[in-house]
């Protein structure tokens, strides 16, 4: 299986976080995962970057404030890009 490299953004502090190594299987758009925030300093929710969500896309979320402070998603994904597309 071939391995791609996915950037992460934290959707506490709105920064990249590190990157990671995926294989295989296309996970849902906006998936968050558990990792260490080195401007947070601490372990956060972390949106993945891929094919299916941009990071135009994660920056409207976060603009928009779709995350609590415990780094939960408010609003789902499509919902956010039906907005953004609309606003366009």
């Amino acid at each position: 299986m071939q391995k791609e490299t996915h950037d992460f953004y934290c959707v506490v502090c709105g920064n990249k976080t590190l990157p990671c190594f995926r294989t295989g299987r296309l996970r849902e758009k906006g998936h968050l995962k558990k990792l260490w925030c080195p401007t947070c300093k601490k372990e956060t929710n972390c949106a993945e970057i891929s094919n299916n969500y941009t990071v135009e896309m994660f920056k409207y979320e976060f603009e928009h404030h779709n995350f609590t402070e415990d780094g939960i998603r408010i609003c789902k994904v499509d919902t956010m890009i039906k907005n953004m597309l609309e606003e366009k």
